[in-house]
């Protein structure tokens, strides 16, 4: 997912295109004894699900517009995402971290380290308002567990739908 980039104003670091995923379940540390528990979980899931698309409305700051950290992709919450979310989370309660309580599916495509001054945030609303009529879509094939280590995010297992 590319089509955002242009949008990205100045001191904020594009995220490698490898790296940029659409959390459905926040896990956080799995002890090693869990793994293969986790992995069944996302087996079972992903054979119940059939490929679908998701939709993209324009960028969002995160985790808020006072303080814009990240830019992301924001994902329309299709009825296929959220049926994969309920079901992975009944199967992995006792591992989920989420941080947030509501469930907003986006792809982060910027992140900054810069203090929120006054520019900046004109920027990003600027970045935000050019980006409002610009869609995107992406068609899911696949769920994948990652593994985030040193600042690092890679694919640890990747399942098919369906």
């Amino acid at each position: 997912m590319t089509n955002y980039d242009h949008l990205i104003p100045p001191g904020f670091k594009l995220v490698p295109v490898e790296e940029r995923h659409l959390v459905i379940v926040y896990l956080g540390r799995v002890p090693s004894y869990r793994l293969e528990h986790v992995v069944r979980a996302f087996a079972e899931v992903a054979r119940l699900h059939r490929p679908f698309t998701i939709e993209f409305m324009g960028l969002a700051p995160f985790p808020s517009a006072s303080k814009p950290r990240h830019l992301a992709a924001v994902a329309k919450p299709s009825p296929e995402l959220l049926s994969i979310r309920s079901a992975l989370r009944a199967r992995l309660v006792d591992l989920e971290h989420d941080k947030y309580s509501e469930y907003k599916p986006h792809v982060t495509i910027a992140s900054t380290r810069l203090k929120p001054d006054a520019e900046l945030l004109r920027l990003v609303e600027k970045a935000i308002k050019r980006s409002r009529n610009l869609r995107a879509s992406m068609y899911v094939t696949t769920v994948a567990l990652f593994s985030a280590e040193s600042g690092r995010i890679s694919v640890a297992k990747e399942i098919e739908l369906g």
